[in-house]
């Protein structure tokens, strides 16, 4: 069991990033591109702005806040198209959202991480 248990552990991400990616192939991502807008904004600039001001009502600052922000800032996870499936939405609009965050995460990141440095 424990044998089995581990191995299985151990596939779920690369699955889980398989499906992702098959389901884009052969899809535009301009296509769902208003709604994806939006989940990729939400979650690049609004989610670390929220974030911001709660941890400094909640927490007045310090080095949990800047971890909390900074997670928020992070591109749209895989979870997501897990949920996007299991609720009936279109998973290759998760997919896309996925796809795009992550590209323009890699700016938005650095620009929160030197915002919150000063």
């Amino acid at each position: 069991v424990t044998f089995f248990t581990d191995l299985l552990g151990r596939t779920a991400g690369p699955v889980a990033l398989f499906a992702i990616g098959a389901s884009l192939a052969g899809r535009r991502i301009s296509d769902g591109l208003k709604e994806v807008s939006l989940v990729v904004a939400c979650k690049l600039a609004v989610a670390p702005l929220v974030v911001a001001a709660a941890m400094a009502a909640i927490l007045g600052g310090g080095e949990r806040a800047v971890v909390g922000v900074l997670l928020a800032a992070l591109p749209v996870g895989g979870n997501y198209y897990l949920v996007a499936e299991n609720s009936g939405y279109s998973g290759a609009r998760a997919s896309s959202a996925i796809l795009i965050s992550t590209v323009l995460g890699v700016a938005s990141f650095s620009a929160t991480a030197a915002w919150i440095a000063g």
